[in-house]
């Protein structure tokens, strides 16, 4: 079983406005011919660089004492799961790690930062490593800093030249999973505008279940539908076999690692963000249905609705539209 880190590969946010009925249950009340066969959603994937600490370097155990799953287990009980973001979206349109979330992982940027050091790591992990550390008594110190002093200095538009913390890197980073960051930790990529969902037995889905369709020349991801896989596929739309002419990732951009267990390379350290409008009829009992390994989070009218985040494996939740409406304010 391949270790696990806080964030590790697809780092998904549904951001839904309410206002397309039937994201995955269609409208009841129209039929099988009437219903349009897929629907068209827009996204936006970001390209990441890994950084030896909240992301793994590799998946062939070069680097096996990066913050773990097992770490952050310590801070909410639980596997890395429910309760890390705040339950709004932030002014910004984007989840925001709460506090606690922050000052943990600070901690173990600091614990890590102070006994482990590698010289072929990241050029990433070697600048955070160099801005934070410094040598005390032949001992290497890294500053933890303060939440509320990080916090004020990247509400003014501080960037990864100025983190000096630890605290700085973890509210940067846990922060900054669903953004363009100037090229300094992520990257926008323009290879994908869209991912379609096909009506099968009467939902609508997207599914690694289905042979995926990456097809960068159009910006569409898609699925065959009529090809259903003995075993999941992996979702690897940055790979560069996948995009080849048509990447816009450059170096430092676009890594791939080795998985020793599928012996290929892919490149893991990605997040996506989606958004769609629907509008709400209580008659049409819609549910949304999400399965990710990582990070889902889905909010309607910026109100946190699904949470499956943290790093887990495989993990699945339906969430019944009908039975939240009065806690997100919807009205039929």
């Amino acid at each position: 079983m391949k270790k696990k880190t806080i964030s590790l590969g697809l780092v998904v946010v549904m951001i839904i406005t309410t206002v397309l009925s039937g994201v995955v249950s269609k409208d009841k009340n129209v039929s099988a011919a009437q219903a349009p066969k897929t629907l068209k959603m827009p996204i936006i994937i970001y390209d990441h660089l890994s950084d030896n600490l909240l992301f793994e370097y590799d998946l062939n155990n070069q680097f096996s004492n990066n913050l773990s799953l097992e770490n952050i287990t310590e801070l909410l009980g639980q596997d890395a799961g429910k309760g890390l973001v705040e339950d709004t979206l932030g002014e910004n349109g984007r989840p925001v790690y709460k506090q606690k979330v922050v000052e943990k992982v600070a901690s173990l940027v600091k614990s890590y930062m102070e006994n482990t050091y590698y010289s072929n790591g990241t050029d990433l992990y070697k600048k955070i490593y160099t801005q934070i550390t410094k040598k005390q008594n032949k001992k290497t110190v890294a500053t933890l800093g303060d939440y509320n002093s990080t916090k004020a200095k990247f509400d003014k538009g501080a960037g990864v030249d100025d983190i000096k913390s630890c605290m700085d890197y973890a509210y940067y980073r846990l922060n900054n999973f669903w953004c363009e960051t100037n090229n300094q930790v992520s990257k926008k990529t323009n290879a994908y505008s869209t991912l379609q969902l096909d009506l099968i037995n009467n939902l609508y889905r997207f599914s690694n279940d289905y042979e995926i369709n990456y097809d960068p020349e159009n910006k569409l991801i898609s699925q065959n539908s009529n090809n259903l896989l003995s075993q999941e596929v992996g979702f690897y739309p940055l790979d560069k076999n996948v995009l080849k002419n048509h990447s816009d990732l450059t170096a430092p951009f676009g890594t791939e690692m080795y998985n020793k267990y599928d012996k290929k390379n892919h490149n893991y350290h990605f997040s996506m963000k989606a958004k769609c409008q629907f509008l709400y009829k209580k008659s049409d009992n819609l549910k949304f249905k999400f399965s990710g390994d990582d990070d889902v989070y889905l909010f309607i009218d910026n109100k946190l609705a699904l949470d499956i985040g943290g790093a887990h494996l495989k993990r699945s939740e339906v969430l019944n539209v009908n039975e939240v409406a009065k806690k997100l304010g919807l009205i039929d």
